[in-house]
């Protein structure tokens, strides 16, 4: 390391900031960056209404289909609640 680390090592860096002249553009740039961004205009393309539409069908099919998992998979559980609460009937009362 031939410079040490001093406060006043540090105001040289940010010294060299204040020596940045100002530079002016070309006058065609704006006159191409308008042109590129007229012709990215004209080459996007719009999502079509039918596609949202057929989107927003095959979501609330997929949102109604994982409810009605749901629902199936609360019944069944409730049904083997049921079952096991009623037990299974045994013949044992006249000790067969």
């Amino acid at each position: 390391m031939k410079n040490k680390s001093s406060k006043v090592a540090m105001n040289d860096p940010l010294a060299l900031l204040q020596t940045i002249q100002k530079v002016d553009p070309p006058a065609a740039l704006a006159g191409k960056i308008m042109q590129k961004v007229n012709q990215q205009k004209v080459n996007f393309q719009k999502v079509s209404i039918t596609y949202v539409g057929i989107a927003a069908s095959l979501f609330i099919g997929i949102i109604c289909m994982e409810g009605y998992f749901i629902y199936q998979s609360n019944t069944q559980r409730k049904n083997k609640a049921m079952v096991e609460l009623v037990g299974q009937t045994q013949n044992n009362l006249y000790h067969e």
